[in-house]
C-alpha cells in the first residue's frame, strides 16, 4: 500500500493504486471496488522480479473504463504513464521522461481520454516538471515550470483544458510556492503563498494538496512535522484569482 492514490467515480466506483513491496523488488498495483468497498478486485498494473515499479504513484479517470495512471521506475528513475479502457483488465504502460531521476512525487489529472497531464520532480537537475500529451499519451511534451530544490511534494488540479494549477514547495528556500498555466502549460506564472517551518527539510515530513472550485475559489493544503522546531500543523490558503489567504 505503499505511495497510494485514490479516484473516486462515484460512492460505489472508487480506484485505488498502490506500489507493492516484496523486498528486492515493487509493483505496480490496481485495486477496483464496484459497491462501495465491500469487496475489492485488485490487480498488477506491470512489475516483475527485477523493476522497482509503483513508485510515487498517481490515478485519474474519465469513466468506469477509462483510466489513466503516472508512478515512478524506481530502478531505472524513469517517469512512467500507464492507460486502460477496459476498467483495469488490461493495461498500457509506457516511459514519458527517462533522463537523469525523473517521476517523483507525479500528480496526473486527465481533462479528456486525449488531454492528459502530469507534473513531476526532476531531481537530478532541481526542477518541477509539466509533461502534456492531447493525443492519449502516444505522445507527450514536456518542459520545465520553474527550478526549484530537489525532493519536493506537489499537487495538481486543472480547471479546464488550458487552465491548470500547481502548488508545490521550494525546500532550499522554504517556500510554498504556487504556479498557473492560462495556455495548457505553454508558460507558467508562479508566486509564493507563503513562507514555510525552516525546520521542514524533507519531502516526507510534509503533506499536501490542491483542489479547486473555478478559478478565484483554489483551496491549498498541507501538513507538517517540523521535529527541529517541536511544531505539527495543518494549514489552508484559499486563492481569489489575485492573492492567497490563510484560513
Amino acid at each position: 500500500g505503499y505511495d497510494s492514490s485514490i479516484k473516486a467515480l462515484s460512492t460505489s466506483t472508487i480506484f485505488i493504486t498502490h506500489s507493492q513491496d516484496f523486498g528486492t523488488y515493487t509493483t505496480f498495483r490496481f485495486c477496483r471496488t464496484d459497491n462501495g468497498g465491500n469487496t475489492w478486485n485488485c490487480s498488477t498494473i506491470e512489475g516483475n522480479t527485477t523493476n522497482q515499479y509503483g513508485w510515487y504513484t498517481s490515478l485519474d479517470a474519465i469513466d468506469g473504463n477509462n483510466i489513466y495512471a503516472s508512478h515512478q521506475d524506481g530502478g531505472n528513475l524513469d517517469l512512467r504513464f500507464c492507460q486502460t479502457s477496459n476498467g483495469g483488465t488490461s493495461w498500457t504502460c509506457s516511459a514519458v521522461e527517462t533522463t537523469g531521476d525523473v517521476g517523483r512525487f507525479s500528480s496526473l489529472k486527465a481533462f479528456s481520454n486525449s488531454y492528459i497531464y502530469i507534473s513531476h520532480m526532476d531531481v537530478t537537475n532541481g526542477q518541477l516538471r509539466f509533461c502534456r500529451t492531447s493525443n492519449g499519451g502516444t505522445s507527450w511534451t514536456c518542459g520545465n515550470v520553474e527550478s526549484t530544490e530537489t525532493q519536493i511534494p506537489q499537487s495538481m488540479d486543472i480547471l479546464d483544458r488550458d487552465a491548470l494549477y500547481i502548488a508545490h514547495f521550494d525546500f532550499y528556500n522554504d517556500l510554498l510556492r504556487f504556479c498557473k498555466t492560462n495556455n495548457g502549460g505553454s508558460t507558467w506564472n508562479c508566486q509564493t503563498i507563503a513562507n514555510t517551518s525552516p525546520g521542514v527539510n524533507t519531502a516526507e515530513a510534509i503533506r499536501l494538496g490542491l483542489s479547486l472550485l473555478d478559478s478565484s475559489m483554489v483551496y491549498v493544503t498541507y501538513g507538517f512535522n517540523d521535529t527541529t522546531n517541536g511544531i505539527q500543523e495543518v494549514r489552508i490558503w484559499k486563492y481569489t484569482g489575485s492573492v492567497f489567504f490563510k484560513l
